[in-house]
């Protein structure tokens, strides 16, 4: 399957062509991930849709968990949001936690789940809606913006906070991804 798959199916094959199983209910898919947790040998796939993040184990074609915000536009609890819209989620170990990254489109927000718990640990504000993420390392991840006030910004996971923001330039709009090269030559560049 792809992004934006209305349906949410996902059909595994073997390299070999032969069908293995499949995982149904991921949604309205806006991004796609992977991650394998070493110390229970399992696989998942992070399904990014319109409600939040759907992890499901592969080796059992299984829901593990549904990460799904419970905060608004104003940093409050909330119900059930009729639609959150996130992009592609990752996971990252912080302090032998292994956390779940996730960006909000329409609201604005980094959000940082505990990925064993299940717990929401932190929703980071940002100035609009992120577009796309990309992790520099396990204590900091760019994120690309909406809105043209602010291109991106540079989030310490560490002290769960924006720590730097990158001014856009001119009147565009953003709102495309992000992706840090490294270059070990001439150093790196967004």
């Amino acid at each position: 399957s792809i992004p934006f798959a209305k349906e949410g199916v996902f059909k595994f094959y073997s390299i070999f062509s032969d069908y293995i199983g499949e995982i149904k209910g991921g949604g309205f898919i806006l991004g796609l991930n992977k991650f394998f947790l070493e110390k229970n040998k399992c696989h998942y796939i992070l399904i990014s849709n319109t409600e939040g993040v759907f992890v499901y184990c592969i080796e059992t074609f299984s829901l593990y968990h549904k990460f799904i915000p419970l905060i608004d536009k104003k940093g409050e609890e909330k119900e059930k949001e009729e639609s959150n819209s996130f992009g592609e989620a990752f996971i990252i170990e912080k302090d032998k936690t292994i956390l779940l990254i996730a960006p909000c489109f329409n609201y604005g927000y980094l959000f940082i789940w505990d990925f064993e718990e299940g717990n929401l640990i932190k929703a980071i504000e940002t100035a609009s809606g992120i577009s796309d993420i990309c992790l520099w390392d396990n204590k900091y991840i760019f994120a690309s913006l909406v809105n043209d006030q602010c291109q991106f910004v540079l989030i310490n996971i560490k002290n769960m906070k924006i720590e730097k923001e990158f001014e856009g330039i001119g009147n565009e709009h953003y709102g495309n991804g992000i992706k840090v090269l490294r270059n070990d030559l001439k150093g790196n560049y967004l």
